[in-house]
């Protein structure tokens, strides 16, 4: 499935950093990439994704990631 627009973000909030956007790559219909990703320090970051799948609908989800 393909979405019109797809946002991710990074933040740290021990170190009260971010939201540190991502940039991403569409490389097929369904699938994104990242390259060149350093997170600049170790600890529990927040990754967020948005999806937008039309004009109007938007859904966040979020979790943490163990850096480091």
């Amino acid at each position: 499935m393909n979405v019109p627009e797809l946002d991710v973000s990074l933040s740290l909030a021990s170190k009260d950093l971010g939201p540190l956007p991502v940039t991403l790559e569409q490389v097929d219909v369904g699938h994104w990439a990242a390259s060149n990703l350093e997170l600049p320090l170790q600890g529990r970051w927040l990754l967020q994704v948005s999806v937008r799948s039309d004009a109007i609908d938007e859904t966040t989800v979020s979790t943490t990631i163990q850096v480091g």
